[in-house]
């Protein structure tokens, strides 16, 4: 049974109300020879059998639709969450309600609502006809970050009988979500980060080249480096040949993210998630590489968020969508820990952005895991972009 009931009536104490009305009623059609008086008795039993079948039925082939499902927005957008409800059974729900509560990370002027604390109940008339799919649209406008899912979901109606209120609480997990992306803002001095440094993305022309990839052989020019020269071919020619290989430069990113803010201030850690999904979009506009690290606790061996490096459109949504499912109430932990956690793949990155504050001891873990020959950039809190030095170190209280 996917719902719970609740009867307005306890039927149960109604029941014993009945019988002795009936044992009384049939004593006294016995006692005065009244046989009239049996009908009313059959009209009680009658009534009891109804209700008793009819309670036993509700809610049993009512049924929900519950795959997963997920609508992805940004904020201040129209969304629509729509629930399908199959009444696979003859019995009818006429002129009832639907209630649920959701959290606010969306709001709504379209449906009833209320809102208590973080979380607002919507109410929306629905009926459910025997036989028949119902299909009921919500419609709202996202607020803010953050995941939005239902977390109460129940249907009242008048009882078909006795047209007292019944209630229907939905147990399963209902799967639906509404994901809200951080908002974009502008990250100042972002042109800093197109600079070119060797690496795997193949060009026309670039000063680096990948030995491991060789494209051709040309004529020998006295300025050409010794082990340059490809013997095997200028063996079958006749005169020295140089090996040609691919220009490369290597654009990718590090993107480290500190969460942890002073005196707890949301806004600010807010901010810091709209800077790194305004640097993720630029780099993915770009066409590049980029990995992340943030330094929201998370359960199991990795206890900070990791996204491996990767580039494209699938790797840019994912992005956003594990920035949007950050807990803004969330514990963090330690950068000093996250970045020694990530060393190995520091020292092998070629361009590093820290987003966040950065304490003293957290620049010195980063400028000894990649030393000074590889370039640092650190987005404050009001979003400006600069080269790492210890003079725009925040220090962190």
């Amino acid at each position: 049974m996917n719902w719970k009931k609740h009867f307005q009536v306890d039927m149960q104490k109604n029941l014993d109300y009945f019988m002795i009305g009936i044992i009384v009623i049939s004593l006294i059609s016995l006692i005065m020879k009244k046989p009239l008086l049996f009908v009313i008795v059959g009209i009680f039993v009658v009534y009891l059998l109804l209700t008793e079948l009819y309670q036993r039925a509700v809610g049993k082939k009512l049924d929900v639709k519950n795959d997963r499902t997920i609508v992805r927005s940004f904020p201040n957008e129209e969304v629509t969450l729509e629930l399908l409800i199959s009444n696979h059974s003859i019995l009818p729900y006429i002129n009832g309600f639907i209630e649920l509560s959701i959290n606010d990370v969306v709001s709504t002027n379209m449906h009833e609502h209320v809102k208590v604390g973080e979380r607002t109940s919507i109410k929306i008339p629905a009926s459910f006809m025997g036989k028949k799919k119902t299909r009921v649209q919500i419609e709202m406008d996202t607020e803010r970050r953050g995941v939005a899912r239902i977390y109460q979901l129940k249907y009242r109606f008048p009882h078909l009988i006795n047209f007292d209120s019944v209630e229907l609480t939905y147990v399963p997990f209902l799967h639906q979500e509404i994901v809200v992306f951080p908002e974009m803002k502008e990250v100042k001095g972002i042109e800093q980060l197109r600079h070119d440094l060797p690496g795997e993305q193949r060009v026309r022309f670039s000063p680096y080249e990948d030995i491991q990839s060789i494209i051709g052989t040309r004529d020998y020019v006295p300025s050409d480096p010794f082990h340059r020269i490809n013997w095997n071919a200028s063996a079958k020619t006749g005169e020295l040949q140089t090996n040609e290989y691919e220009r490369v430069i290597d654009r990718s990113f590090f993107i480290l993210v500190n969460i942890q803010v002073r005196d707890l201030r949301i806004d600010i850690m807010e901010d810091l998630l709209s800077y790194a999904a305004f640097l993720t979009n630029d780099i993915h506009k770009q066409g590049l590489p980029y990995e992340m690290v943030v330094n929201a606790r998370r359960l199991g061996k990795t206890p900070f968020i990791y996204q491996k490096q990767g580039e494209g459109n699938t790797h840019f949504i994912q992005t956003l969508d594990i920035l949007a499912r950050i807990d803004r109430h969330g514990i963090t932990s330690r950068m000093t820990q996250v970045m020694l956690s990530v060393r190995e793949q520091l020292a092998r990155a070629h361009t590093i952005v820290y987003i966040g504050e950065m304490s003293a001891e957290e620049y010195a873990v980063i400028q000894n895991i990649v030393g000074t020959h590889k370039p640092v950039l650190h987005i404050d809190e009001d979003g400006d972009l600069q080269k790492m030095t210890k003079e725009v170190i925040t220090h962190a209280t």
